[in-house]
């Protein structure tokens, strides 16, 4: 039997979907429910929720004798030297405290996953869906730090990695799961008007406008993320990741 957390959630709700059409008798516990807004600043209740209640879930696998799957994530890695608020430094703990267990479990690091449904999260929605949603209503995007360059991951292959490690439960540990190529805001929404639209806007800017930086997250934007795939792909995840032209195409 397989036992999935966050079901209401975004990636969650994908997963599934595709565990009632492809894995009917295989046995894990995947927890992607949580505290998911990076911009929450409790420190109390992301610990709560991101660690205290990861580790009892984890036990709970443990003693049924079934692989554990949880959700880290790339906000860990800040911009070199670590965490750049609070919800990352909840998820840099649960890895930590993962790290010494010896039963079978699997942290699975996501970048910035986008896909069909991101509607129900809002402002939280990457900025692949923003972009879309924005040509799509007829209006120009509108983001602060265009140029920051960011590892953009299609919903789908997320879902294929996690069948993965429920249906081959290789060496337990924490692996980054992205596309492995960054690309700039400014590209992602120049590419969203030409996958829709077959063409850019005329002027310097193209399709993107640059608005101020929020007050709220001065120094909490990460500016470059890339996914390390040599741990993944040593363990024999040999799949290949949308890139972005398709994943958007999608949508």
């Amino acid at each position: 039997m397989i036992i999935c957390t966050g079901v209401s959630g975004f990636i969650a709700g994908h997963l599934i979907k595709a565990l009632t059409m492809e894995l009917r008798e295989a046995d894990a516990l995947i927890h992607l429910g949580g505290i998911s807004d990076t911009t929450c600043k409790d420190e109390q209740r992301l610990i709560e929720a991101n660690v205290k209640l990861t580790l009892e879930l984890a036990d709970s696998a443990a003693d049924a004798g079934i692989p554990f799957i949880y959700a880290s994530s790339a906000s860990i890695y800040g911009n070199g030297r670590g965490p750049l608020n609070a919800y990352a430094r909840s998820k840099a703990a649960i890895d930590a405290a993962m790290a010494n267990r010896s039963d079978e479990w699997y942290g699975l690091r996501l970048f910035n996953v986008y896909g069909d449904g991101e509607g129900k999260k809002g402002d939280q929605a990457s900025m692949v869906f923003k972009a879309v949603q924005k040509w799509k209503a007829g209006c120009q995007p509108a983001f602060f730090y265009p140029h920051a360059l960011r590892d953009y991951i299609h919903i789908s292959d997320v879902v294929k990695v996690i069948l993965w490690f429920v249906r081959t439960c290789p060496r337990s540990g924490v692996y980054d799961v992205g596309s492995g190529v960054s690309r700039t805001i400014k590209e992602v929404c120049q590419l969203a008007r030409v996958m829709h639209y077959g063409t850019l806007l005329s002027g310097p800017i193209g399709s993107i406008a640059e608005i101020p930086v929020p007050a709220h997250m001065f120094g909490a934007c990460q500016m470059n993320t890339k996914a390390d795939l040599t741990r993944l792909r040593a363990i024999g995840y040999d799949a290949p990741f949308l890139s972005l032209e398709e994943g958007i195409k999608l949508l």
